[in-house]
């Protein structure tokens, strides 16, 4: 979803639920002030992932409410970037706010670190395309692992960034790698 207006009460509804993520109040408060700004479509999708969150996986009512939310997803695809010249793209949404991201080189990098758009990742996958040097994707992890927002981190794929094997002691000491449950680094030449 876009990135809401620099509105001080959008930013401090998003950072509550950042700082409770098992709680939908505050989504549910972003919900109706997205609404009150005419954001209707954005506040239902929001609603509809809270409802059916709340329902066992498999119920009948539950898919019928994540069918209506993908529904109003598929019709905004400009809902899975901040932007429009976004370089971060938001792959699946939990309970209305992104839960993996996307994001392609340095310039993806850089945006997700200096944005309110990882609040609820569990999923990060960095196409390294566009990254100049191992150097600077270390730097990157460094800045990952740091990082307030990614805090939730679980799964992280590196792809395409020409790690090779002696760049992997320096990825497994990285103080992310201890809460990850998944690393991927396919499409890196490790073992040449």
């Amino acid at each position: 979803m876009p990135t809401p207006p620099a509105d001080a009460d959008a930013f401090g509804l998003l950072a509550a639920a950042r700082h409770s993520p098992a709680d939908d109040l505050p989504r549910l408060a972003y919900a109706a002030w997205l609404e009150d700004r005419g954001e209707g479509g954005r506040s239902l999708f929001i609603r509809l992932q809270c409802e059916s969150a709340l329902l066992p996986r498999g119920d009948r009512e539950g898919e019928r409410l994540e069918a209506q939310a993908q529904a109003l997803l598929d019709r905004r695809p400009d809902w899975r970037r901040p932007h429009s010249a976004s370089a971060v793209e938001f792959l699946r949404f939990h309970r209305g706010l992104p839960c993996a991201i996307r994001v392609q080189g340095a310039e993806g990098l850089g945006e997700l670190l200096t944005s309110d758009c990882g609040e609820a990742v569990e999923e990060l996958i960095i196409d390294g395309s566009g990254v100049d040097s191992f150097i600077a994707m270390e730097r990157s992890l460094q800045a990952i692992a740091a990082h307030p927002r990614l805090r939730l981190l679980r799964r992280l794929r590196i792809e395409n960034a020409g790690l090779r094997m002696e760049h992997m002691s320096a990825l497994a000491s990285s103080p992310l790698l201890g809460r990850l449950e998944e690393l991927g680094v396919g499409g890196n030449p490790i073992g040449e």
